[in-house]
């Protein structure tokens, strides 16, 4: 038989457990609160947003901040493609570095324009020449180039006539 001090030990930890066990049962049991996504508040930096998010405001770098809305509200932009780079971007100037390096504004610029047209077409489903709406992007930062995660451009579509409700996703005007 085990000395006194250990029977007691058992004794203690014995109820405790099942306490603790319980609790966890008696917690399934309970109804758990409904969690409802909603857009966030507020500014934040256009680079945390994600497809399909819709915003006001225009963004002129990655890291603007802009106003973040629920895409059934009145929004200025709905961001439609995150394209990390580098895509093709074209023959490198020989004054450019041919490695990591930045590789210039324009080259950037061409590989954002060609990936984000061919985006907003399989986005919207219509041909950006007839479509009533209109892209823009935000490239990477010059920089900020030295970190791979920071090397996206950030697609964004919107009508310039005006705000628009609901996701243009899919609305092929």
């Amino acid at each position: 038989m085990p000395p006194p001090s250990q029977r007691i030990s058992a004794l203690l930890v014995l109820p405790v457990c099942l306490a603790l066990t319980g609790c966890a049962a008696i917690d399934d049991l309970l109804p758990r609160p409904q969690v409802v996504i909603t857009a966030p508040s507020g500014e934040t930096m256009i680079a945390t947003l994600t497809v399909g998010q819709c915003f006001n405001g225009l963004p002129d770098s990655a890291s603007a901040r802009v106003n973040p809305v629920g895409c059934t509200d009145g929004h200025d932009y709905e961001l439609f493609a995150t394209l990390p780079l580098p895509l093709p971007l074209g023959e490198r100037t020989a004054d450019k570095d041919e490695g990591d390096g930045y590789p210039g504004d324009d080259l950037v610029a061409a590989a954002a324009e060609e990936g984000c047209r061919a985006e907003f077409e399989s986005f919207v489903n219509a041909d950006y020449a007839s479509s009533s709406l209109d892209f823009a992007y935000v490239t990477p930062e010059e920089i900020r180039w030295g970190d791979p995660a920071a090397r996206s451009v950030l697609c964004f579509v919107g009508d310039p006539a005006g705000p628009v409700s609901g996701t243009l996703q899919g609305s092929s005007r």
